[in-house]
C-alpha cells in the first residue's frame, strides 16, 4: 500500500468512528471534541499557518486576524453583561459579526487582487456593503452563525479534501469524498431520544451555545424530536450531524501529520506552549468552566480567522478563477 492509499484509509476509518460515535453518542461525541479535542487542534493549526505565512505574501497581516478574533469575544461578553444599558449592549450584539464580515473580506481581498488601488476599492466598497447587510437576518445568520461553525468545519474542509483528491485521485479519497458529502443524511436517521434528557453532558452542552446552531437546522429542515428536546435546541438528530462534522474535522486535521506534515513545524518550545495552553483551558473547565470556554472560543476564532486565506486559496485553486 502505498503511502496515499494509506492516509485515505486512515481517513475512511476516521469518517466511520466519527459517524458511529455521532450516531450513538450525539451529544456526548460533540461535547467531548469540541472541549477537548477542539482545542489543541486550534493551537496546533494555527501554529502552522504562522509558520506557512498564513499563506498570504506579508503574514504580519496575522495580527489583524487576532485582533478581530480577540475585539469579537470582547463584543460577545459585553454584550451578555449587565455592566451597560441595552443601546450599547445592542451596538455589540448588531456589530460582532461584521468582525467575521470584516476578516473574511481581508482574506479574500488579499488573495485574490494583486493592485493595491483596487484592494483599497474593493475594500472600501465592501466596508460600504456592509451597512446595507448589518441590517439584513440573512446576513447575521451566514457570517455569524454558518461561516465560523459549519461552513468551517463541513465546507472548506470538503474543499480542502476534495482538493488532495484531485493530485492523486484514488478511489478510497473519492469515497471518502462521498461519505463527507452525503454525511447530512444522518439527520434523517432514526437516533435515541432520549440519548440527553439530564445529566453532565446536557449542562455542557446548554453552556456551550450550540444549542442556537442545533435549533436553527431544525426549524430550516422542519424537524422535531417527540420528547420536548427540540424546543431547547436539543434534538438528537442535528446534533448527530454536528457532532460527526466536527469531530471528523479534528481528527482529520490531525491525519496530515504525514501529508502536509504539520507537526514538524512545532519545535520544542512551541510543543511546550500549545501543550501547557491546553492543559491550562482543560483545567479552568473544572475550576470555572465560563471562562475556559471563553479562551477555547477565542482560539477557536484566531484559528478560523487565520485560515480564511487558504480555505479562500483552495476554492480558487478548485475554480481556477482569480481577479
Amino acid at each position: 500500500m502505498n503511502k496515499t492509499n494509506y492516509i485515505d484509509v486512515i481517513n475512511l476509518v476516521l469518517i466511520l468512528l466519527a459517524a458511529g460515535l455521532a450516531f450513538l453518542m450525539p451529544f456526548q461525541t460533540f461535547i467531548i471534541a469540541y472541549l477537548v479535542i477542539g482545542p489543541l487542534h486550534y493551537l496546533t493549526e494555527t501554529q502552522w499557518l504562522k509558520n506557512q505565512g498564513f499563506f498570504l505574501e506579508n503574514k504580519k497581516w496575522g495580527i489583524l486576524f487576532l485582533i478581530c478574533a480577540i475585539l469579537l469575544i470582547a463584543f460577545i461578553q459585553l454584550e451578555e453583561s449587565e455592566l451597560f444599558n441595552n443601546v450599547v449592549t445592542s451596538f455589540f450584539d448588531l456589530w460582532s459579526n461584521a468582525l467575521i464580515y470584516f476578516a473574511f473580506i481581508i482574506s479574500a481581498v488579499l488573495v485574490l487582487v494583486r493592485n493595491n488601488l483596487m484592494r483599497i476599492l474593493t475594500l472600501l466598497t465592501s466596508l460600504a456593503l456592509l451597512l446595507l447587510l448589518n441590517n439584513l437576518s440573512a446576513y447575521h445568520i451566514i457570517i455569524g452563525i454558518l461561516l465560523p461553525t459549519i461552513v468551517h468545519v463541513y465546507i472548506f474542509t470538503l474543499l480542502f479534501m476534495i482538493y488532495g483528491w484531485k493530485k492523486q485521485k484514488t478511489k478510497i479519497g473519492l469515497i471518502n469524498i462521498g461519505l463527507l458529502f452525503t454525511s447530512p443524511i444522518i439527520i434523517f436517521l432514526p437516533v435515541d431520544q432520549t440519548s440527553i434528557s439530564s445529566g453532565l453532558f446536557n449542562d455542557l452542552f446548554l453552556k456551550s451555545g450550540f444549542q442556537n446552531l442545533n435549533l436553527m437546522i431544525e426549524n430550516w429542515l422542519h424537524l422535531s424530536s417527540s420528547d420536548g428536546l427540540s424546543a431547547s435546541g436539543r434534538n438528537p438528530r442535528v446534533q448527530s450531524f454536528l457532532a460527526f462534522i466536527y469531530l471528523y474535522h479534528y481528527l482529520n486535521w490531525f491525519s496530515k501529520t504525514t501529508q502536509i506534515k504539520w507537526h514538524k513545524a512545532l519545535k520544542n518550545r512551541s510543543i511546550i506552549i500549545i501543550s501547557l495552553i491546553w492543559i491550562a483551558i482543560i483545567g479552568l473547565y473544572f475550576i470555572n468552566f465560563k471562562l475556559g470556554l471563553v479562551i477555547a472560543v477565542l482560539f477557536s476564532y484566531i484559528h478560523v480567522f487565520m485560515e480564511f486565506p487558504l480555505n479562500i486559496k483552495t476554492f480558487t485553486s478548485l475554480t481556477k478563477r482569480q481577479i
